[in-house]
């Protein structure tokens, strides 16, 4: 191996930490042992069922995703997140607890979904149904995340 290859194979591994790509030998594939993740964040990372970059916003990073953390009707808690910078975050809004979404159409500061939603009628039979929203939001200077999003219904 080259003295290149070498270096760009010590920087990976020290970068790979202690999981199993630390413990592969580039080209080769071995068993290896895990232990559990101890971070914290990952609690709610490993909660998300569903995610979906939003199109259509020029250069700013639009995502929906939904948390599964309910079990009973609908359950999936559906969030729109803005990308803020690397020292923030992401700026994020709550949706709703639903069932499911789709992106029914997306362009600059406009957003269409399909949200599928559970039902109790009257004699406690519990059925689905769908319906449109429309998410709007005005985007800040340079692509700045928005201060505020609405949502309603879409026509």
């Amino acid at each position: 191996m080259s003295q290149i290859g070498i270096a760009v194979a010590a920087a990976f591994l020290s970068l790979a930490g202690s999981g199993t790509l630390a413990a592969q030998t580039p080209g080769r594939f071995e068993p290896a042992t895990l232990r559990p993740e101890a971070a914290d964040d990952l609690q709610s990372a490993a909660s998300v069922t569903e995610i979906n970059d939003v199109p259509n916003q020029g250069n700013a990073s639009v995502k929906l995703f939904g948390i599964g953390a309910d079990t009973a009707m609908n359950g999936l808690y559906t969030y729109l997140a803005f990308f803020e910078n690397s020292a923030n975050g992401w700026r994020i809004f709550s949706l709703g607890n639903i069932l499911d979404y789709r992106i029914v159409s997306a362009s600059p500061g406009r957003l269409v979904l399909r949200f599928s939603e559970s039902t109790n009628n009257e004699g406690g039979v519990i059925g689905t149904s769908t319906r449109r929203v429309l998410v709007r939001w005005t985007p800040g200077t340079d692509d700045a995340p928005p201060a505020t999003v609405t949502i309603g219904p879409a026509r």
